[in-house]
């Protein structure tokens, strides 16, 4: 094999590594700067949710358990922030 033939493949490898930790870099920048992606899950039927008063009830179940700061959002666009 050439010496020009080995070098080329350096190149190409070394340019690939370079791309790939690009990449790499850019995503968890992008993850640091913005966060995780919110996500929307039902965990409640309004119909079955609100009790007399106007009140909101949750049931115990692997979603309403785990830990973190969930929101309630009404069909008006009003957020409720939920904490522990």
């Amino acid at each position: 094999m050439s010496l020009v033939a080995v070098g080329a493949i350096a190149g190409v490898v070394l340019t690939s590594a370079v791309a790939a930790l690009g990449v790499v870099g850019v995503a968890t920048a992008r993850r640091l700067v913005l966060g995780s992606p919110i996500r929307y899950v039902s965990v409640l039927n309004a119909a079955e949710a609100t009790a007399p008063g106007g009140a909101v009830g949750l049931g115990i179940g692997t979603v309403t358990t785990l830990p973190g700061h969930y929101t309630l959002e009404f069909d008006t666009g009003e957020r409720v922030l939920i904490e522990a």
